[in-house]
């Protein structure tokens, strides 16, 4: 069971600190070189045969210090139409007995956070992702309903922070994201859009000089043998 007292005091507490928080730049916060890292894509899982027309969302998920908060970055990737999507709520699965905070850092401003444990996940008017059939312990609302005034998102960034909280917790977790008005740029955008995906199941590792762990990997000791190639001399 999770621990939901703790965690609905604590998403409450930083939910009523954020209302309203909002950044000018809705740059993609890249993840540092040296963070650790999972990757997931999510597909429109409510549209049927329209789905490959609506936007997909990617979630990356970072983490510089196993005792550091993760990174959580989402953004909208348009469909193969140009179709886009406002984002209005992210869900996942924190893992059991935690008590974590959820703290904005740029891009579509958090605000609302709720702990539910129910497949509708209902933060605030049209944020949640009823008919899908999964259920989520934890969501973050983005921006409000309706585009007007510049409440147009397709990118945020948030931290999840939390004690002994690392990315293994999140490996094979399932994440939604609801996206409203959805449509090309030059359309009335009158779409709607439920995504579900999965995280992998192993953690991208990084090493000290930015580069993915090549632990497991190939090894370059074994590999060819510059010495013993072509000679660009001659």
């Amino acid at each position: 069971m999770i621990n939901k007292q703790a965690l609905t005091s604590n998403l409450t507490k930083t939910a009523i600190a954020t209302v309203g928080f909002a950044f000018a730049s809705t740059a993609l916060i890249a993840a540092p070189a040296n963070a650790d890292t999972l990757t997931l894509d999510l597909s429109d899982a409510t549209n049927g045969d329209k789905a490959a027309d609506y936007p997909t969302v990617q979630i990356e998920l970072s983490q510089t210090d196993p005792s550091g908060p993760i990174q959580a970055t989402v953004d909208v990737v348009p469909g193969p139409t140009g179709a886009i999507g406002d984002l209005r709520g992210v869900f996942l699965n924190l893992p059991n007995g935690s008590a974590v905070t959820i703290s904005p850092v740029s891009g579509g401003p958090i605000t609302a956070i709720e702990g539910t444990a129910n497949e509708s996940g209902r933060i605030g008017n049209s944020a949640k992702l009823n008919g899908t059939g999964i259920n989520f312990n934890a969501g973050v609302e983005i921006g409000r309903q309706g585009i007007s005034g510049g409440d147009d998102y397709q990118t945020t960034t948030f931290t999840i922070s939390g004690a002994g909280l690392s990315l293994s917790d999140f490996t094979s977790s399932t994440f939604g994201v609801r996206l409203m008005t959805v449509g090309t740029p030059d359309s009335e955008r009158e779409g709607s859009s439920k995504t579900i995906g999965t995280a992998p199941s192993t953690v991208v590792a990084s090493n000290p000089d930015g580069g993915s762990d090549p632990v497991g990997g190939s090894d370059p000791v074994g590999g060819s043998d510059p010495v013993g190639g072509s000679d660009p001399v001659g």
